[in-house]
């Protein structure tokens, strides 16, 4: 397992770094890529002392084969997101770094978190733009495959693996009764079903279809904070770095796991903790700073503050949102849980996710869709790992059974039919939807495109190379 998470710390690592020597004139993007390097083999130098068991080789065949299946899925999807997602992919692959384009008779750059995108976009430019939509399978299975290991490396019998892939898909709320309450009619075909509410938050299976760029940075430092052989001090030792590169892919997610690295260095000793691992700290501090300064927009142009979720709003969205989404996870949580055991963690979730839509930042409610998917990961860890004790021990009776049916079967259909709608585009030839159109084309005449741009500030040209204009 040493080796498994160093491979973590590395997948995450490796594009952030990428994306500073690209984007970054050498004099910033040498030293804090330098830097990074160094602290990444100091947080994972150290040996893991899991003594997890072999992982059967029937169960690795399984989990290779439900890697795979999941990313042609996610690039099966022609939804708006993917639609975007392509564009930035054919964009970076195909123009000079950093990005830059001409809208509205200004220059401009694109503005948007791109560590997830720039592996497969670089391998492309070097190898041509046919290879593209390859290099981008290969990239998102790497992660996948990384995610799904750790995931489904706690099972030793096929029994076990089929019980955790069926929470992995179902963990969730009952979006299909939320889709019904609104509309009064059940969901036509090719309508993504989760939609209901605009407070929604997407099953884990939709997850990997829709947001790779969100889910793989949230999942992997899961799988790397919610080790059960760590202390706190073990934590405390690498939450920081963790966080920043985090950061870097994803700072909504990041929000989610600040909330978990705080407490963890809160409940130490802060200052031993800090002059303990300073230069740690130090790589930590300058790699988000170096990240921000690309990132950061004038505050105006983002959306963000409180929900004011009062009055008829507040039950047509919170209390539907609170009932057909957060009730029934707190219940499939309850039912499976050892509450003693995780109780500080459990606390921090339900505060973290019923007070995430209270705050908007984003686009449509982004805060509450990505910024608590730790947390959700957390929940889903520990359900799974109750329900593999279940299954071990034989503890539970029909009544368990019937209630565990009950409340996962119906938050089921919305990551299943999700999976059929996308599926069904193969019976036109479509294995893999063209990349072949960048984002001037894509939002020619929509709004939407300023979301991915953004003006080059005096504090972007000192740290930035000099953009070149991307032509259509």
């Amino acid at each position: 397992m040493a080796l498994y998470h160093r491979l973590i710390w590395w997948y995450l690592a490796a594009p952030v770094i990428l994306f500073l020597l690209g984007w970054y004139t050498p004099l910033i993007a040498v030293p804090v890529s330098c830097a990074t390097m160094w602290a990444v083999w100091q947080v994972s130098r150290y040996p893991d002392a899991s003594g997890a068991p072999a992982f059967p080789k029937r169960l690795t065949l399984l989990t290779l084969g439900f890697m795979v299946l999941l990313t042609w899925i996610s690039m099966l999807r022609t939804n708006g997101d993917w639609l975007e997602h392509r564009a930035i992919f054919y964009d970076l692959a195909r123009c000079h770094w950093p990005v830059g384009y001409q809208f509205d008779a200004k220059d401009v750059m694109l503005d948007y978190h791109l560590v997830y995108f720039s592996p497969s976009a670089w391998v492309a430019s070097l190898i041509g733009m046919a290879w593209l939509p390859q290099a981008v399978f290969a990239w998102t299975s790497a992660g996948f495959g990384l995610i799904f290991w750790g995931y489904f490396r706690r099972s030793q019998t096929i029994a076990e693996w089929c019980v955790l892939c069926f929470f992995l898909i179902a963990f969730g709320g009952w979006d299909i009764f939320g889709y019904y309450l609104k509309h009064n009619a059940w969901p036509p075909e090719d309508t993504h079903v989760t939609w209901w509410s605009p407070l929604e938050t997407s099953s884990n299976i939709i997850l990997f279809y829709w947001v790779p760029q969100h889910v793989i940075p949230a999942w992997l430092a899961g799988l790397l904070l919610f080790r059960p052989q760590l202390k706190t001090q073990d934590r405390v030792r690498f939450g920081a770095f963790l966080l920043a590169l985090v950061a870097c892919w994803s700072p909504l997610v990041a929000i989610g796991l600040a909330v978990f690295v705080v407490i963890d260095f809160l409940s130490v000793n802060p200052f031993k903790a800090v002059l303990r691992h300073f230069f740690v700290y130090l790589v930590s501090v300058c790699l988000v700073g170096t990240y921000f300064v690309y990132i950061a927009r004038d505050p105006a142009s983002v959306v963000h503050g409180w929900s004011m979720l009062i009055g008829d709003k507040f039950l047509r969205y919170y209390v539907y949102f609170a009932v057909l989404q957060l009730a029934v996870i707190f219940a499939i949580v309850l039912l499976f849980v050892d509450k003693k055991k995780h109780q500080r963690n459990l606390l921090v979730c339900y505060v973290v996710l019923l007070l995430a839509p209270q705050y908007d930042l984003g686009v449509a409610y982004d805060l509450t869709m990505r910024g608590p998917m730790v947390e959700y990961f957390f929940l889903l860890l520990v359900t799974g790992d109750g329900a593999l004790r279940w299954l071990r021990e034989r503890n539970f009776g029909w009544l368990h059974v019937i209630a565990a049916g009950t409340l996962l079967l119906p938050a089921s259909v919305a990551p299943l039919y999700d999976t059929w709608t996308a599926l069904k585009h193969t019976k036109d030839g479509v294995l893999t939807p063209p990349f072949n159109e960048g984002i001037e084309r894509i939002f020619a005449d929509s709004g939407l495109k300023y979301q991915y741009i953004a003006t080059v500030t005096p504090a972007k040209k000192m740290f930035l190379r000099n953009v070149t204009v991307c032509s259509k």
